[in-house]
């Protein structure tokens, strides 16, 4: 069974019969040995480095090399105590950028354990919930409004069902999905018998059948191309390497003027190069690249106490460095959550404050909190609103 080809070309029963399943799921015996086939339904890091690697990156930078060389001079020079200062300079400030990028993934992958995505499946003719991870080819998936889409699926069943493409596509407006066979090749966002890992239901429901998973899927192959991409330069980072550049070439220039010189005082080869080499590596400004790691560090806490989690500390300046941001939002700016903000009972209105899922805020009318009286009586509004949502049940706990 081949994954993932163009099933938006093939009927609705062309594609069960290929992916080897049917209206009524696949069986259990058959789910073990698929899992072991395709492997588990999840994005995966292509080039995740290991934690020894990442410390040895931060030596890199081109300000440290010339530490370490100036540390080097010194140790030749047996100035013992200058090199210890510049090693130590260089291994704090490493230790530093490391710790922050160590600290950053740790929350990240803590933070992907706590969410944990379910799916509702059909399997030997039993509506489930699983994990989607657990999700193979030929699964039958059963997606409803607000529902994430945990795998990119085949349209095989469907009411009214839109979905949300615009992580995928750009498109502003819910995409209208349909069970017919596409004639010919056609673009992702004209696969409309198709619905994407990564998107959401926006209207309606219906179910689907598996056809890619994990890094097969379509977001999994735009993940993998962004995980090849090669990251640039900070402007910062831009601007420490243009004057580590200047730094190294000024040095050469003023070492060697200064051995010409000592050689025409009739100084000795070895007096004249000691001479030459300890004024050249003072020019090395050893507490610059520790300076500018505090201060970034410092940034990056405050940031931190805003809920913004940095990865590399050279991403502080270049948010610093960022003015004006062009982008098409599309929802992709947002965090996809509705907020109720005014309520129509009968002919007053009332405005409701607070801001996305979390249980706080109060409900006002004329600029004044209501009543624990007048709340009461309009219990049974907000219980029909409640029962008449797609909200998951923990908002209806909320409420409760």
């Amino acid at each position: 069974m081949n994954i993932h080809p163009n099933y938006y070309q093939l009927s609705v029963e062309e594609s069960l019969k290929s992916l080897g399943s049917q209206h009524e799921g696949i069986l259990t015996k058959e789910i073990e040995q698929r899992t072991k086939f395709y492997g588990k339904n999840k994005l995966e890091d292509v080039n995740k480095e290991s934690m020894l690697l990442k410390f040895l990156s931060q030596y890199k930078d081109l300000m440290a090399i010339i530490l370490m060389v100036a540390g080097m001079f010194s140790i030749y020079l047996e100035s013992y105590r200058d090199a210890a200062i510049m090693f130590g300079i260089v291994f704090l400030n490493s230790l530093i950028s490391f710790f922050q990028e160590y600290r950053a993934e740790r929350i990240m992958d803590s933070l992907k354990s706590m969410v944990k995505a379910k799916a509702k499946v059909i399997r030997n003719k039993v509506a489930m919930e699983i994990a989607s991870e657990e999700l193979v080819p030929g699964d039958i998936v059963i997606i409803e409004e607000g529902d994430a889409v945990p795998a990119d699926l085949r349209v095989i069943e469907e009411n009214s069902l839109a979905t949300n493409d615009f992580s995928l596509t750009g498109e502003s407006n819910p995409t209208r999905k349909f069970l017919h066979a596409i004639q010919g090749q056609a673009s992702l966002g004209d696969r409309n018998n198709m619905v994407f890992m990564g998107t959401t239901v926006a209207i309606g429901n219906g179910k689907g059948v598996v056809v890619g998973i994990g890094m097969q899927t379509e977001i999994g192959r735009i993940a993998n191309l962004s995980q090849q991409a090669e990251n640039d330069l900070s402007p910062l980072q831009k601007e420490l390497n243009n004057l580590a550049k200047k730094i190294t070439k000024i040095t050469i220039v003023v070492g060697s003027i200064l051995f010409i010189i000592g050689l025409l005082l009739h100084f000795e080869i070895r007096e004249s190069f000691l001479f030459a080499l300890g004024i050249a590596a003072s020019c090395v400004p050893e507490g610059l690249p520790a300076q500018i790691s505090v201060a970034l560090s410092l940034a990056s806490g405050r940031l931190a106490e805003k809920k913004a989690v940095i990865k590399k500390l050279s991403a502080v300046e270049t948010l610093g460095s960022t003015h004006i941001i062009c982008t098409d939002k599309t929802g992709t700016l947002t965090t996809n959550e509705m907020t109720v903000q005014k309520c129509f009972v009968g002919s007053k209105e009332y405005d409701v404050t607070g801001i996305g899922y979390e249980p706080k805020g109060e409900i006002k009318s004329g600029g004044k909190n209501v009543s624990k009286k007048e709340l009461e009586s309009l219990k049974l509004f907000f219980e029909n609103g409640v029962y008449a949502s797609n909200a998951i049940n923990k908002a209806q706990a909320y409420f409760i």
